[in-house]
């Protein structure tokens, strides 16, 4: 039960990074090297394309 305390009190910080899409391709070759470290999310707003 301990461990969600120290979630709770900030003494864990997760490690998160956003991409737009066109950079899916890069994070997934970083990801296959090992050098990607917590999670990375793919921010679709920054994504410009004028499909519909």
């Amino acid at each position: 039960g301990g461990y969600f305390m120290f979630g709770a009190e900030g003494k864990v910080v997760p490690v998160v990074q956003t991409c737009s899409l066109d950079k899916v391709q890069n994070v997934f070759e970083e990801m296959e090297q090992g050098r990607i470290q917590g999670r990375m999310v793919i921010d679709f707003k920054q994504h410009n394309c004028d499909c519909k």
